[in-house]
């Protein structure tokens, strides 16, 4: 299965990435407008991102990790731009259970280490659930519960708007079960559970590593753009397409969720969901998670959360930052004024992230050139990644995006020349 998302860095606008051209990109990357030029000593990561459940991957983690380990791990030993892998974990996904993805991140771990490449750790709780989890709605499955309205979103202010199914749209339309309420009681439980599972493993593996690999542990990414109305739509009438083969088609036309959540945390109980609005649920649902992390362990610094961006700067700030952890979003270049100036606010936001709660810089959780162009991606890691005083990593959605193409990888590979290591 192709595994690369349909989304875009501006919230409000419509389907799919705009492809940038190169001449485009690299008068961007002359202006400036991605950061400050000046580099800062500590190391810096491009990870490939991948699933090793084999759903999301063509190939198994042993080919990835050791596809980065052969082709740039000479250099990650004499460079402070390392490469490695960012890997995400599926405990809710209908094809797996939390042993079988455990013993998938134990492995891989073991080989990181072995190997050593750097790893960032995802373990999804938000975007495949079990369908138990939400059955308010079917009392022929599992899990049914008509109280469980109280833990799904709803398209208005009382439970006769519940939902039972959304849509998600990562290249075509598909269909899946209802949105969570990221605030109820029992979906919180089980993100604590699926944590409390899941952060041991790594923390014991982390504390094993004798100082001078500590690197290899790139952090633990809480949320996965973490939004509303984007992985989860609903469209209007959606819940009579429930025990239908027909969906509704994919459009902006939709009947915005949130309602449940707003309502659950007190900040709004009647009108209208603003903008404002979602960013403060989504702040609240990300910081519950980094929370999670950090009282089960995981350092600070080594924290980071995954949202998208928003239209001011404040709204960023509500739905990014937090004392538990450092900021992350997706970047998808465009031509819009949209990207750029959401680009800009964003940058805002982790400068105060840094100054309010001591956040270390930010990480792009996503991120894609979309180009194949050797002097952009060289301009991109030398530039915008390594010289970045802010940024601590990038995840290039997805792997294949580097893996046999080998102008991109010769743009990584003399990128990292250009950057030594810093004297021990």
């Amino acid at each position: 299965m192709k595994y690369r998302p349909h989304r875009q860095p501006c919230r409000k606008s419509g389907n799919g990435h705009i492809k940038l051209k190169a001449r485009f990109l690299a008068a961007l990357l002359i202006a400036g407008v991605l950061g400050n030029p000046l580099a800062r000593a500590a190391d810096k990561y491009l990870l490939l991102n991948y699933a090793p459940d084999g759903f999301t991957t063509r190939v198994s983690s042993a080919t990835i990790i050791h596809y980065v380990a052969d082709k740039f791990g000479a250099a990650n030993r004499t460079s402070s731009l390392k490469a490695g892998v960012a890997c995400i974990y599926f405990p809710g996904a209908r094809w797996t259970d939390i042993p079988r993805e455990l013993a998938l991140l134990q492995k891989d771990l073991a080989m990181a280490r072995e190997s050593q490449i750097p790893i960032l750790v995802q373990v999804d709780t938000e975007t495949y659930l079990p369908a138990s989890l939400l059955n308010w709605y079917d009392p022929n499955l599992p899990g049914y519960d008509p109280a469980k309205t109280a833990d799904v979103e709803w398209h208005g202010w009382d439970r006769s708007t519940a939902i039972k199914l959304c849509w998600r749209n990562w290249g075509s339309p598909f269909r899946i079960g209802p949105a969570p309420n990221f605030l109820s009681a029992r979906f919180q439980a089980y993100e604590k559970g699926i944590y409390y599972a899941f952060v041991p493993v790594v923390l014991e593996w982390y504390n094993n590593l004798p100082a001078e690999k500590k690197w290899l542990f790139v952090g633990w990414k809480c949320g996965w753009e973490s939004a509303y109305n984007g992985n989860y739509r609903f469209f209007s009438n959606g819940n009579a397409y429930y025990g239908s083969t027909i969906n509704p088609a994919w459009s902006n036309h939709y009947e915005p969720l949130g309602y449940n959540a707003a309502k659950t945390s007190g900040i709004r109980t009647s009108g209208t969901l603003t903008e404002n609005d979602y960013a403060r649920l989504v702040g609240m649902h990300l910081t519950y998670l980094a929370k999670l992390a950090i009282d089960a362990g995981v350092p600070k610094s080594k924290i980071s959360v995954h949202g998208t961006y928003y239209h001011t700067v404040q709204e960023d700030e509500e739905s990014l930052t937090n004392p538990f952890s450092n900021p992350g979003s997706s970047f998808y270049p465009s031509s819009s004024v949209c990207w750029a100036s959401n680009t800009a606010l964003f940058r805002e936001a982790v400068h105060t992230a840094e100054a309010k709660y001591g956040a270390t810089g930010y990480g792009y959780g996503e991120f894609n050139l979309f180009t194949s162009d050797y002097k952009a991606w060289l301009s991109w890691f030398k530039a915008r990644l390594h010289d970045d005083p802010d940024c601590l990593y990038q995840a290039l959605y997805n792997y294949d995006s580097m893996y046999g193409r080998p102008d991109v990888e010769r743009a990584l590979l003399d990128a990292m020349a250009q950057c030594p290591a810093a004297a021990q």
